[in-house]
């Protein structure tokens, strides 16, 4: 889907309004508890207890909603989905077992419970209940992601940032002073700079056998097994959490070389096609060996594109405090911004739409001041709110442009879409930043 993006001198206050109109309007279906629930009754993605599709992601939202229409009845709203969550927890028990990243396990029940607590909601048991049952979890997790490392059987959810330990540890860090949890972050992170590395084989550990993924297309497309560049699921989400975590001051011995090693990966496989910079999605590993470069067919989107990867660039340039690499992020998404034009972008969602674009242009504007980023932003924002329309929004009509809207989860729904606009109003309010691990 090709949109022609033109830049109006229109002020952010114009913008910031027609947004926020959205926020409400959206606001207003959420509050309303008993509408909700009826439509989502339709909704095949709907999960009682994940945070990728359930209570806890319209818990988080009210959170960080409230604040832009504070004279919306929340509390009441509030009270009934943590009701209607607590019923259904015990039902979640079998599944959250298996489960320990934070958008469909315990770390989402307890990143949920974190900023309740910081709202001023009494769960300070229930976090101490959960975060033990995390690290009982993430313990059995951490010793299975080795064993798969030893017998060349790596899952992408033993690493990335959508089940695995790379979004563990994103979660962990919230709570990097706690002694429950020091040597199982560092751990983790050990965990993670030796999956960076070439096995006896030549093959990197992050190389992916095509019998241990379910996606048939992948293990057809790459028979004899791959690498992936991607944010979601591959090598640029491992480098923004063990960037991120360098930069919370936690030195693992190793974890700068390991830093640089995905850099040099970067540098290596970057594919320039007119002024426009990305990489490849997934690649053969024959083609990885051979330092062929491939395809991407979502060029630009956080989960494989353009805009994932170099926020993972200049994450890693500020943790290890190296001023070229990110120049070589601020340079690539500049280029990006200016030939926006030219980017055939997928769809809203937040995994791999324009609301991911956003997202990540919001937080590289709030790092770094680059008035270009901010104008992109402010262009993608003006599309999103002129094409979504609240009357579509879970009406469940067949819409193949506005998929999204039929959907309520975070990556793929509406929900991750009204997220970053959130995010666009207010800066501070980035914990949707967080679960993405771009911040």
């Amino acid at each position: 889907m090709t949109y022609l993006l033109t830049y109006k001198k229109r002020c952010f206050r114009m913008y910031s309004g027609e947004v926020n109109d959205l926020i409400r309007e959206f606001s207003k279906l959420i509050i309303d508890v008993d509408m909700f629930e009826d439509k989502i009754e339709k909704c095949k993605t709907w999960n009682v207890f994940f945070l990728c599709s359930g209570y806890p992601e319209i818990i988080f939202y009210i959170l960080e909603a409230r604040e832009l229409n504070n004279d919306l009845n929340w509390n009441k709203a509030l009270k009934e989905y943590i009701k209607r969550f607590r019923s259904n927890l015990y039902v979640s028990e079998p599944y959250l077992n298996q489960g320990s990243g934070i958008l469909n396990g315990y770390c989402g029940i307890g990143y949920m419970l974190l900023y309740l607590s910081k709202y001023g909601v009494n769960v300070e048991k229930a976090l101490n209940s959960v975060n033990r049952r995390v690290k009982i979890v993430l313990e059995k997790k951490l010793e299975s992601a080795k064993n798969n490392i030893k017998s060349n059987k790596v899952h992408y959810s033993d690493y990335d940032v959508i089940e695995g330990l790379s979004s563990s540890l994103r979660y962990l860090l919230e709570f990097k002073n706690l002694s429950i949890f020091k040597d199982l972050i560092n751990e983790i992170i050990s965990y993670l700079i030796e999956i960076t590395k070439t096995n006896n084989s030549k093959y990197p550990n992050y190389y992916i056998r095509a019998d241990k993924v379910r996606d048939s297309g992948r293990s057809k497309r790459c028979p004899n097994g791959f690498v992936d560049f991607g944010a979601a699921h591959g090598i640029a989400g491992i480098l923004s959490v063990l960037s991120i975590a360098l930069s919370n001051r936690i030195k693992v011995e190793g974890i700068e070389k390991s830093i640089e090693t995905l850099l040099n990966k970067f540098n290596q496989f970057m594919i320039v096609d007119g002024k426009i910079s990305y990489w490849p999605g997934i690649l053969g590993i024959e083609d990885y060996l051979n330092n062929t470069k491939g395809v991407n067919y979502n060029k630009y989107g956080w989960c494989y594109g353009t805009s994932g990867i170099t926020r993972a660039i200049y994450l890693a340039g500020q943790a290890l405090d190296e001023k070229k690499y990110k120049d070589v992020a601020i340079n690539i998404l500049s280029d990006f911004c200016r030939n926006i034009n030219n980017a055939d972008v997928n769809g809203y969602s937040l995994c791999h739409g324009y609301s991911s674009i956003l997202l990540v242009l919001n937080e590289m504007y709030a790092d770094t001041d680059v008035g270009l980023f901010k104008e992109t932003s402010d262009i993608i924002a003006d599309k999103i709110v002129k094409d979504i329309r609240m009357d579509e929004i879970l009406n469940f009509k067949e819409d193949k442009v506005n998929l999204a809207q039929n959907n309520i989860g975070i990556l793929d729904g509406i929900i991750g879409i009204i997220f970053s606009l959130i995010n666009y109003s207010d800066k501070n309010r980035n914990l949707v930043s967080k679960i993405m691990c771009i911040k």
